[in-house]
């Protein structure tokens, strides 16, 4: 999760790892697939955060049981990415996408 937006106390638990974060827009928590997330708790709601799932697939593999990065992916959170800073701060830049049943958008019905 790339928290886009707000400000709470995160608190979550997988196995014997606990970890609690004050967690602020640009803050990064990563859950390898296999793990199991035991507890969730979060201060107050979060307005904006960006959940993205990868497949180990895009990992890509070599063919002798190292499985790429994906290998090296732990239970990690509370710290932030240089590399995904660009996505916080182009979030901001685009209006929120919503749709409003009610209103007409031009396209056509059959």
């Amino acid at each position: 999760m790339l928290l886009l937006r707000g400000r709470s106390r995160i608190t979550r638990e997988a196995g014997a790892i606990r970890q609690t974060h004050d967690a602020a827009p640009g803050m990064l928590w990563l859950t390898p697939a296999d793990s199991r997330e035991d507890l969730i708790e979060i201060s107050s709601p979060l307005p904006e955060a960006l959940h993205v799932f990868l497949p180990a697939t895009q990992f890509g593999s070599r063919g002798d049981g190292y499985n790429g990065d994906i290998d090296r992916l732990r239970y990690e959170g509370g710290f932030r990415d240089p590399l995904l800073e660009p996505i916080n701060h182009a979030s901001h830049a685009l209006p929120a996408f919503r749709i409003d049943p009610k209103q007409d958008t031009g396209a056509q019905r059959p």
